[in-house]
């Protein structure tokens, strides 16, 4: 047993985080399997250190109450790893995190807090296959593999909770506002856009992690869906410059191609104003900047679409005449 201070620390208020760092500094063999960002495949790591940490309360402002509330503040697991490929060795860091402030966060139970990060316990066979120097597990690879061909093995893919995974190492690395839970079983994640000068305050996007696809859903907040709701709504008018924008409206694209096409629409419950994307996972990997994509194009793009939506809705001008204007405006054809 690796001796710990069996004190929890007052700031920790997540009793899953807690467990799992008992865990994680109690094992008899302190070795992890994953795969790090970075990384071509999954290696096993020596944890070489752990600690709690516990971050700030973060906000969100609430439309239905009208102000900003606490929605998230992390409470971590920071792991210190090592591996060996040949003669070098390789130290990383890895967080473990939970929302204190979500419900889902706090009922995860520590196995799946271990899944949902795709971190997996070596059995005693491959502790004993695998080679050590100074208890740090090596990988040997030839000096000149005439095999390699910088691709993954042609059966392996990323699940869908390794990929969701994966995106939130993105987002936190672009300091972007997301929350995590489930829909169905399906791993999904929220995120909020807070753009300068946005007309209707904010842009709003969920995706879903399916096995072999993920759904991205674009669109405006609270404010637009009550006005779409609405008796003095006009939505008739709003469909047909929703017709307009499906043919001629596409997000910025990678090297002139066209990978994206989302579709806007009107969701049967709630009435969100929303644009559907499908990403197959192949496409998604072969692409660059997915990512920018999805929490930069389509969120610039609603918002540079958002005084025309809104100006519909509201009567003050008809769909022909938005049409003109975002040709003018977004499109600039006129030019």
């Amino acid at each position: 047993m690796r001796p710990f201070n069996e004190n929890r620390p007052g700031n920790i208020e997540c009793d899953n985080i807690w467990e799992l760092y008992k865990q994680l500094v109690t094992l008899d063999a302190p070795y992890i399997k994953t795969r790090l960002k970075g990384d071509d495949t999954e290696y096993m790591y020596l944890i070489t250190g752990a600690c709690l940490e516990a971050g700030d309360i973060e906000y969100m402002f609430d439309d239905m109450c009208n102000m900003n509330l606490p929605y998230r503040r992390e409470e971590t697991v920071r792991l210190s790893l090592a591996r060996m490929l040949c003669n070098e060795e390789i130290a990383k860091e890895l967080d473990i995190s939970v929302n204190s402030h979500s419900d889902y966060d706090r009922k995860l139970s520590v196995s799946e807090i271990l899944e949902w990060y795709g971190i997996a316990f070596p059995a005693k066979d491959e502790l004993q296959k695998m080679p050590f120097v100074r208890d740090i597990p090596v990988t040997y690879v030839e000096e000149t593999p005439k095999h390699k061909t910088g691709r993954p093995h042609k059966g392996w893919r990323m699940t869908n909770k390794e990929r969701a995974t994966s995106f939130r190492f993105y987002l936190d690395s672009e300091d972007i506002c997301y929350k995590c839970d489930t829909d169905l079983g399906v791993p999904r994640i929220t995120m909020i856009f807070d753009i300068p000068d946005c007309p209707v305050g904010h842009i709003e996007s969920s995706i879903w992690f399916f096995e072999r696809h993920a759904e991205v859903r674009t669109y405006y907040p609270k404010v637009v869906s009550d006005l779409c709701n609405s008796e003095n709504g006009h939505t008739d008018e709003l469909m047909m410059l929703l017709e307009f924008l499906n043919a001629l409206v596409i997000p910025c694209q990678s090297d002139g191609e066209v990978y994206f096409t989302p579709r806007f629409y009107i969701t049967a419950f709630g009435f969100d104003v929303a644009a559907l994307t499908v990403i197959n996972y192949k496409v998604w990997s072969a692409v660059p900047y997915t990512e920018k994509h999805i929490t930069e194009c389509w969120p610039v793009m609603f918002n540079d679409l958002a005084p025309f939506v809104v100006s519909v809705l509201e009567g003050k001008i008809t769909a022909d005449e938005a049409m003109k204007l975002i040709d003018k405006h977004v499109l600039k054809r006129d030019e």
